[in-house]
């Protein structure tokens, strides 16, 4: 392929290099999870006749079956959307194919968002995990705090059994 293209549309996943090779200025600064939360899955249709008037394009041509494809239900964003949530953390998302004229409709690389979404998954696991050590450390605490709690009632009820006895000895001197 020619290493100049910058963006390719199509139907079907795509493969792209990715040896380390071949990679410079590597950093760790993608964000997960402020970036993940930022954006609105949504369902949609596409307006083909809208696509084609934004798009300059005049398609006369008919035939049975040509506008199926706006009858579909389709998932996905809103390309200005997610370009917005990444600008607004300072993100140079590159899963934004944005128009380069008037003419030009935004897109959006899918696959890109992976990485987002593995960064976003190991600061869930992180928290997970510290919430797991916090959990059983109030476990431990609670259960020290229950054996504690025991002991006292032992040592209170054996107190109050001398209490009793003494009280009980008390009465007997007295009634004598």
């Amino acid at each position: 392929g020619n290493t100049s293209i910058t963006s390719i549309k199509g139907q079907v996943g795509f493969t792209t290099f990715s040896d380390a090779r071949i990679k410079t200025n590597i950093q760790e600064n993608v964000p997960g999870l402020p970036f993940i939360q930022k954006l609105r899955p949504v369902t949609y249709h596409y307006d083909i006749h809208r696509q084609n008037a934004l798009m300059g394009i005049v398609d006369t041509a008919m035939w049975e079956g040509k506008y199926d494809i706006e009858k579909m239900t389709f998932s996905g964003f809103l390309a200005q959307e997610v370009e917005q949530a990444a600008q607004s953390l300072g993100y140079e998302f590159s899963g934004v194919d944005a128009p380069k004229n008037d003419q030009g409709l935004y897109g959006l690389r899918y696959a890109e968002f992976v990485v987002p979404m593995v960064k976003a998954m190991q600061e869930q696991q992180t928290q997970i995990e510290r919430l797991q050590q916090e959990n059983q450390a109030l476990k431990a605490q609670m259960q020290q705090q229950n054996t504690d709690m025991l002991a006292t009632l032992k040592a209170l009820q054996a107190e109050m059994a001398q209490v009793k006895t003494s009280v009980s000895e008390v009465q007997l001197s007295v009634n004598r």
